[in-house]
């Protein structure tokens, strides 16, 4: 319904543990800064596999590979794919969202190959620089 501007933060904490990452993220909305605390956990550095736990109960899977930390999830019948795209002095955090409930089902002519396509329905995208 439009485009909106919220003011972000990213702040990442060192833990004892070189397996263990703590983050925040901190949203500000109307002048009030709104924290969500999440620990990064390593699974498998080689393979590139870690869980994101938000301290609430979920936790999620993760994949890092080229600096980027991807993860789809589905909450309340909505698929989220967040990334997380880590550069030098600067990342690239982006949210995408679509409802189970808008999918599209297509068959393949030659083989009958079923494909389900889901319209993406909300995005956020931020650019976060390191101060």
């Amino acid at each position: 319904r439009g485009k909106q501007s919220i003011d972000m933060e990213f702040h990442l904490k060192a833990t004892d543990s070189s397996h263990v990452f703590n983050y925040t993220l901190v949203y500000v909305i109307n002048g009030k800064p709104s924290p969500r605390n999440y620990t990064l956990k390593v699974v498998d550095k080689e393979k590139g596999l870690f869980v994101v736990d938000e301290n609430n109960g979920i936790i999620l899977d993760a994949k890092y590979v080229n600096n980027t930390l991807y993860s789809v999830f589905e909450v309340q019948g909505s698929l989220l794919i967040t990334t997380e795209r880590f550069f030098d002095d600067y990342m690239i955090f982006e949210i995408v969202v679509m409802g189970k409930d808008n999918k599209k089902t297509t068959l393949a002519t030659e083989d009958n190959t079923e494909v389900i396509s889901y319209p993406i329905s909300t995005t956020q995208t931020a650019k976060l620089i390191k101060q």
